[in-house]
C-alpha cells in the first residue's frame, strides 16, 4: 500500500488504532514511514490522547436524586401545618367538649348572640354566641362573684319547665368560656339559666338563678 499521510501515521502512533489496523501493520513493516513519525514527534511532540479530570465527589453527589425521599416544600408545610390549626385549634384551647375547626368557625361566624341578665348576682357578665345548624354555643363569662370552695356555676337549656345541664364553669374567679352543645340542635330550648351549685354539680337545679337569658326569637325578628 502507499504510505499513510502524516494524520494517520500520528493517530496510529497515539494509540486511537486497534492492534489489527492496517495502518499499524504498515508502520511495523516500514521503515521510511516510522522515520517520518519520528521527525514529526521530534518537531510537535508525541501526541496524547486527551484526558477529562472528574468533578469532586460532594458536587456529583449534591446532583443525584435520593431512592424515595424528596425535601418538603416548606410552603407546603406550613399551609398544612395551618389546616391543622384551623381544624383542631378548639379542642386545644378548651379542656371539655368543643367542636371542631370547620363546626366552630360556622358556629361562631353566623351564630346569634344573647347576653344574659343579672338575676341574682351581684356583679358579672356573661354572653352566649349560639347557632342552631351546628348545635353549639360558646359562653363567655367576665367578672363574676367567684363562686367559692366547692362550689360551680352550672349552666342549663331551659325546656319548658324543664332544665336540661348544658356545661360547667369551673372557674373559681373573675370568669372563663366554655362550649356548650345542645343535641336538639336548639329546637325547642327556650332560653338559657346560669345557677350556682355544689360541685361537680347537679342534675337539676337547687341555687338560686344567677344570670338568665330567653332563646325565643323576639316578635318581629
Amino acid at each position: 500500500m502507499k504510505h499513510p499521510d502524516p494524520a494517520d501515521l500520528i493517530a496510529v502512533a497515539s494509540g486511537l488504532r486497534p492492534s489489527d489496523d492496517r495502518l499499524v501493520r504498515h508502520l511495523r513493516r516500514c521503515g521510511t514511514c516510522r522515520d517520518r513519525l519520528a521527525a514529526w514527534q521530534r518537531t510537535l511532540g508525541t501526541p496524547e490522547a486527551p484526558e477529562a479530570s472528574a468533578p469532586p465527589w460532594d458536587r456529583i453527589a449534591s446532583g443525584l436524586p435520593t431512592p424515595g425521599f424528596k425535601r418538603p416544600r416548606w410552603g407546603v408545610v406550613a399551609a398544612l401545618a395551618a389546616l391543622g390549626v384551623l381544624w383542631f385549634w378548639p379542642r386545644w384551647i378548651w379542656p371539655g367538649p368543643a367542636p371542631w375547626g370547620p363546626e366552630a368557625a360556622v358556629a361562631l361566624a353566623t351564630g346569634r348572640t344573647v347576653l344574659l341578665h343579672r338575676v341574682a348576682a351581684p356583679q358579672g357578665q356573661v354572653a352566649l354566641k349560639w347557632n342552631g345548624t351546628t348545635g353549639w354555643a360558646l359562653l363567655t363569662a367576665r367578672g363574676l362573684k367567684p363562686a367559692g370552695p366547692a362550689h360551680v356555676y352550672e349552666i342549663w337549656w331551659v325546656r319548658g319547665r324543664r332544665h336540661v345541664p348544658a356545661g360547667v364553669l369551673t372557674a373559681a374567679s373573675a370568669g372563663g368560656s366554655v362550649w356548650l352543645y345542645s343535641p336538639s340542635h336548639f329546637q325547642g330550648v327556650d332560653a338559657v339559666g346560669i345557677t350556682r351549685e355544689p360541685e361537680p354539680g347537679r342534675r337539676a337545679p337547687t341555687g338560686p338563678r344567677e344570670f338568665f337569658a330567653s332563646l325565643r326569637p323576639h316578635p318581629g325578628a
